[in-house]
């Protein structure tokens, strides 16, 4: 289980995930950007304004919600927060890394694949 950074003090293992995306705004109708997400560990913590993994920054959070399970050993924290950081960038993957994985995921035959999965789904809207 990975290793958390809670208040930029206290370590302890944890799973992070985090969602960006845009809202509309119910006040002025405006798009908005939102930050929220889950935090789960065996800790209970009253107020957490950030967290921090290898690869991700959270700051500035709102505990919305907390979830107990009496058949679990952990606590899910729902969250909204102000900030968010890939650490490193776009990405924490070693460069070599990126490359090979571009290059499976983008190659002549994945894109085969991908043609073949759309022809077979044409045809079964078709009725074929």
């Amino acid at each position: 289980m990975p290793r958390i950074l809670v208040n930029d003090r206290v370590e302890v293992n944890g799973q992070l995930m985090v969602a960006t995306g845009i809202n509309e705004d119910k006040d002025t109708g405006r798009e908005k950007t939102y930050i929220s997400g889950q935090f789960i560990t065996h800790q209970n913590y009253e107020v957490i304004t950030s967290l921090e993994s290898e690869r991700y920054y959270v700051e500035g959070i709102t505990i919305i919600k907390r979830v107990y399970d009496a058949n679990d050993f952990n606590i899910v924290y729902e969250f909204e927060a102000d900030g968010f950081e890939v650490k490193g960038g776009l990405s924490n993957l070693d460069i070599d890394l990126i490359d090979k994985i571009e290059s499976e995921a983008y190659s002549e035959d994945y894109d085969r694949q991908l043609d073949k999965l759309e022809e077979e789904i044409e045809g079964v809207e078709e009725g074929d």
